[in-house]
């Protein structure tokens, strides 16, 4: 007998940009305003020829999607105004354009169902790219590799356990990544690990 697996209710958006004059869709105006969706990686060579590597948040960055194809996107409920607003202003932390240019956009938002087991193979992808600081509080690193040297190294870190704590808690507090628990060991295996942090903690 098939399991049925439960689905969750998300916002399609499909979108398509419209240009006053001729863009060619490899140009770098056309590539920006992708970047300031979706975030991007900059790379910056300083004074010592090092090369670092940046990450530009883009407008849904900092949330869970589904990227579903070139010009639509899976969103969780509630959170559409985020690319609403982009679309509507062009305002976005990845570009800060005084005005908003020479483009609109055609867009259409539809409900659709998801099950978790879907979701949660793009939660597992989405927790692997998140990024904190690490515990000098200058550099950045995945938070994945940093709970783990926390456990590891047994840091007696209070202020720094406190911000694990805090930024697992902005994870999990969304549905999706909370409801995929029971369907990913792999963000089983962390939300486990934020539970043990709690214990002792503030909170």
């Amino acid at each position: 007998m098939c399991e049925i697996l439960e689905k969750l209710l998300c916002k399609y958006i499909t979108y398509k940009f419209i240009f006053n004059n001729n863009i060619n869709k490899s140009s770098y105006t056309y590539q920006k305003l992708f970047r300031s969706i979706y975030g991007y990686n900059q790379s910056i060579y300083k004074r010592n020829s090092k090369k670092y590597i940046y990450f530009r948040e883009g407008v849904i960055s900092s949330i869970p999607y589904i990227k579903s194809g070139k010009n639509s996107v899976i969103l969780p409920i509630d959170y559409e105004h985020k690319l609403i607003d982009y679309f509507n202003t062009g305002n976005n932390p990845a570009h800060k354009w005084k005005i908003k240019g020479d483009w609109d956009v055609s867009y259409a938002i539809n409900d659709i169902h998801i099950d978790l087991f879907n979701i949660s193979v793009a939660m597992e992808k989405f927790i692997r790219n998140y990024k904190i600081f690490s515990n000098d509080f200058k550099s950045y690193n995945y938070i994945e590799f940093e709970l783990k040297k926390f456990f590891e190294s047994n840091l007696n870190n209070y202020q720094y356990k406190e911000y694990l704590i805090s930024n697992l808690k902005y994870l999990f507090d969304f549905e999706w990544i909370y409801k995929s628990i029971n369907y990913s060991e792999h963000i089983k295996n962390i939300y486990n690990k934020y539970l043990l942090l709690k214990e002792n903690s503030s909170e």
